[in-house]
């Protein structure tokens, strides 16, 4: 199965020789992502940052564009990393995770013998953590499940935040 990492940062990375880029060594070093078979070797930044943005889209439905904005210049160079962002606007974050909670709450087991033999309690964690789903990381090349970094404070509900996109990469698993 493939799925996208994105690294989104506060401040633009707009270099390749900026510390804070992921980097194929990164990507490498088992400890990155130990549960992934594979990283793409060859990416496009601007295909997976669209395949990203495709996949965050489907999950927000019809509401999409009231919830997200991005940017991608057109500018392409070998030194400078293309300019790109997202901005989650406010109730971004109640809008994504509206359809998890309801899918949540019908995998709750109704009695004990339900509990004691449900099977549910593995998608019940994989609703919360989507931990086999897209990855962001920030400025520490720390990946995290979107479902752990958009639950974080990072991401105000009340307020647009604006996000730049450093690398951008597709593994499989």
């Amino acid at each position: 199965m493939c799925h996208v990492v994105v690294q989104l940062t506060e401040r633009r990375i707009n270099s390749t020789d900026d510390d804070r880029l992921i980097i194929p060594d990164d990507r490498n070093n088992r400890a990155f992502m130990p549960k992934v078979d594979y990283f793409e070797s060859e990416g496009d930044r601007r295909d997976d940052f669209e395949y990203f943005l495709t996949a965050l889209k489907q999950l927000l439905g019809e509401d999409a564009d009231s919830c997200i904005e991005s940017f991608y210049t057109n500018e392409d160079t070998d030194e400078v990393l293309p300019e790109a962002y997202i901005i989650f606007k406010p109730g971004f974050k109640k809008r994504y995770f509206e359809q998890q909670f309801l899918d949540f709450q019908n995998k709750i087991p109704k009695n004990l013998d339900d509990f004691v033999n449900a099977s549910d309690l593995y998608e019940m964690e994989e609703i919360v953590g989507n931990y086999f789903g897209a990855y962001i990381a920030d400025e520490l090349k720390e990946p995290q499940p979107i479902n752990v970094f958009l639950k974080s404070p990072r991401i105000d509900d009340a307020k647009e935040t604006k996000l730049y996109l450093g690398a951008a990469f597709r593994y499989y698993w």
